[in-house]
This record gives structure tokens, sequence and C-alpha cells, in this order.
């Protein structure tokens, strides 16, 4: 089970204070398959594929995770920032608003709310 999850961590950017120039956004760029590195874990391994500010965002994460069978990176849980989780290959086990439902391939979990829990398994 492969899953894309896009974390736009900060939201919204915020104006930059009078007199200071803002951060530079990232760059147009075109990320390779493999760029970045795999960073095992015991429940498989995650690649970092982009990190940084955008123009409507601050500090947008990117990053692939693929699963073990019979694993998930981490409980289903809650955190402040959006996220979105493509499931880009396999199948497995959604968690949105605390129902779990199955996954498949080309599947896009949103989870928009602090109060809301999310996360994927894969059986």
């Amino acid at each position: 089970m492969a899953l894309a999850l896009v974390l736009p961590l900060g939201c919204r950017r915020p104006a930059a204070p009078s007199g200071v120039a803002p951060a530079l956004p990232l760059r147009s760029v075109l990320v390779r398959a493999g760029e970045g590195g795999a960073h095992p874990e015991p429940w498989g391994e995650w690649q970092r594929r982009l990190r940084g500010d955008t123009l409507g965002t601050k500090d947008l994460s990117v990053a692939l995770f693929t699963l073990a069978p019979g694993q998930a990176p981490h409980p289903p849980h809650r955190h402040a920032e959006e996220e979105l989780m493509l499931l880009v290959d396999g199948a497995g086990t959604w968690t949105v608003r605390d129902q779990e439902s199955p996954a498949a391939a080309g599947d896009l979990a949103s989870r928009s709310m602090a109060a809301d829990q999310d996360g994927a398994r894969r059986p």
C-alpha cells in the first residue's frame, strides 16, 4: 500500500510584518521518483517529497508512505493542521471522522478540522 500524504501544516500564510520582506515561497519544481531517500520504519518506509512555504500555505509538506502488511504509520490521531491522504497503490482501511471504511487505490481522504480523527492501515 503506497499512501501519498499532503500536509499543509500552517494552512494560511501570515502576512509579513510591515517593513519586512516576505519569505520566498517554494519554486516550481519536478521531484523525481526516488529523490529524497527512503526512511525505513517498523511499519514500512516514508519519503519526504517536498516541504516549504507556498504562496497560500506555510510549511506545506508532501510525503510518500509505503506500509507493510498489517501496519499503520501511527494510530488514528488528531492535529491542528489540515491533511490530505491519497492512496496511490494497494488497499487498506481509512479512518475518517472516527469511522473506518475500506480504502482502494485512487481514494482521497481529507481531514480539515482539528476535532476529526484520521488514519490509514494496510490489511
